[in-house]
């Protein structure tokens, strides 16, 4: 699990209005560049999953996959990652390999 320290919390809202968004086939990521740490969050919605066990279980896959690959992935900023319904029961490589991919095409 990513530390709570390099979470996104109460600004998550505002990112949602920003038109800053990178696609990928199972994530999408809304984003602000800051000066200050990466900061993530991870947002299922219930039209993904509806059972609250099943989203609370990919939110916690994505965030290990983000702390597992912290090298990879951009240094400062704010980003707020959303499930799309192509997640829905896939396994923990093909999420990781898409992640990475949403971030790659961020970076380029």
């Amino acid at each position: 699990m990513l530390p709570r320290k390099e979470r996104l919390t109460s600004l998550g809202a505002r990112i949602n209005s920003l038109n800053k968004a990178v696609h990928g086939d199972l994530f999408y990521v809304r984003y602000e560049k800051s000066a200050d740490l990466a900061l993530f969050s991870v947002t299922i919605p219930k039209s993904v999953y509806p059972k609250a066990h099943d989203r609370n279980e990919l939110k916690r896959l994505v965030y290990e996959v983000l702390r597992l690959n912290k090298p990879l992935l951009p240094k400062t900023g704010h980003f707020n990652i959303f499930a799309k319904k192509t997640a829905i029961k896939r396994t923990a490589e093909s999420i990781k390999k898409d992640i990475l991919s949403v971030f790659a095409k961020m970076i380029s």
